[in-house]
């Protein structure tokens, strides 16, 4: 069915939306003024005073090959704990990673060969000799955790806390970024846009957004976005298209928590 432009309210829906678009509407009661009706395309129209007034695509941050690589890793387990690491780790895998291959002991032996770097270099900043025999040494190292990181198909790896027991070891597919933090979630909503512009550009008025976030999709995304413990806030605003006017984000992982950035101004974490 072809993307349409209405501008007169349905009277009622045509079909029953699926369970992320309720849970997605759910949400978005008492942000969007109006009654959101669910046509699909776009999914759902902003209604008030029984005209339209905008429109609603619901979409979650995956794709095909994305579905592979997370089933794999679902089936072998996303994380795994680790008590020779001072911190714990996201590990983002590329799209053709034949997960069969991995081997934990090495990735967790590379792991800490790159904090070994990290702490040497905190410790020994200044002293020029020893930065000397520093840059050798991570010279070296550096051409242990390349040969691992090609041997298994990991395009990106960094700590994300620091734990002083046992760490943990987050497996994720790498989706539409390497980058962990609050930029991700950015990039994230700029992937977004891209991938919903035919459905949006179409539309008048209000266009927003909602996003779906898997739980270590993409790069960490969830855990960016605070799905366990507190949110960290980008600290500018996605780059928004002509075709988008509302951004809407909620991660899967942990406790839901609802995103939103408008054009011209910074995201906030709505109760």
């Amino acid at each position: 069915m072809g993307t349409r432009n209405i501008t007169k309210c349905p009277a009622q829906e045509a079909k029953e939306p699926r369970r992320e678009e309720k849970l997605a509407r759910e949400l978005l009661r008492g942000h969007i003024a109006g009654e959101l009706i669910y046509i699909d395309p776009p999914d759902f129209v902003v209604c008030r005073d029984g005209a339209v007034v905008g429109a609603v695509e619901v979409t979650r941050a995956t794709d095909e090959e994305t579905n592979r690589l997370q089933a794999r890793l679902d089936r072998d387990g996303r994380s795994f704990l680790s008590d020779r690491l001072r911190s714990s780790w996201i590990v983002t895998f590329k799209k053709s990673a034949d997960l069969l291959r991995l081997d934990r002991q090495r990735l967790v032996d590379a792991l800490w060969l790159r904090e070994q770097g990290m702490v040497r270099h905190a410790l020994e900043a200044g002293n020029r000799r020893l930065e000397q025999r520093i840059a050798l040494e991570a010279m070296r190292d550096e051409r242990q955790i390349s040969e691992v990181f090609e041997t298994f198909g990991i395009d990106f790896a960094a700590p994300w806390n620091e734990s002083s027991a046992v760490s943990t070891v987050h497996l994720s597919e790498s989706g539409h970024s390497a980058a962990i933090g609050p930029v991700l979630v950015n990039r994230l909503a700029e992937a977004m846009f891209l991938r919903k512009e035919a459905v949006l550009r179409s539309q008048t008025g209000e266009r927003h957004l909602f996003v779906w976030v898997d739980p270590w999709e993409p790069g960490g995304a969830g855990l960016a976005m605070g799905g366990i413990g507190e949110p960290d806030l980008p600290d500018e605003p996605p780059t928004f298209p002509s075709w988008v006017t509302d951004v809407w984000m909620a991660s899967t992982f942990g406790r839901v928590r609802l995103w939103h950035c408008s054009t011209g101004e910074q995201w906030a974490v709505l109760p």
